[in-house]
């Protein structure tokens, strides 16, 4: 037993001596592969990152529609209640409110209702009157017309038409 089968090292077989064969890749294969997955990877989390901006963009749409509803609805009602007299003192007011479920604060904005004139109605305008009662809602700044990098305004506007009976 000689010392290089103590050691598992054992000379190549004969003829493979000096016969080119690689048993690996070379320093610059190396380096063209990692640049290729670096390359690679950049483009996914780019994308990535766009669709969860889209994706955070649609939740705080979706949750602004139900927030607008919401002040909407309560409004109305008020408005109704009251024989068309609330909007005086409600309509210049704005309010916010923060969403639990995404921790974003909206901020809305009723004007006072616009009444609609009674010669584009095909409605009896001796029993009543209609008007448009809109609400705007947005959220990331206090400020309604300010943008955000990559989402554009953060807001949206719902209207309702009512009818108040006399």
């Amino acid at each position: 037993m000689g010392i290089g089968s103590f050691f598992l090292i054992s000379a190549p077989p004969p003829g493979r001596v000096g016969s080119g064969k690689r048993n690996g890749f070379s320093l610059l294969e190396l380096v063209l592969a990692i640049f290729t997955l670096g390359i690679l990877l950049m483009f996914v989390i780019g994308v990535f990152t766009n669709i969860l901006g889209s994706t955070t963009k649609g939740a705080n749409l979706t949750a602004a529609v139900f927030q607008a509803n919401y002040q909407l609805d309560e409004f109305v009602t008020a408005f109704k209640e009251s024989g068309g007299a609330a909007g005086g003192s409600q309509g210049s007011q704005g309010w916010s409110t923060t969403s639990t479920a995404n921790q974003t604060t909206f901020y809305f904005y009723i004007p006072n209702p616009v009444p609609i004139d009674p010669a584009q109605t095909v409605l009896d305008n001796s029993a009543g009157r209609l008007y448009r009662v809109e609400v705007e809602v947005w959220w990331w700044n206090q400020d309604k017309d300010k943008t955000r990098a990559g989402q554009g305004k953060l807001s949206t506007r719902l209207s309702k038409l009512i009818y108040i009976q006399r």
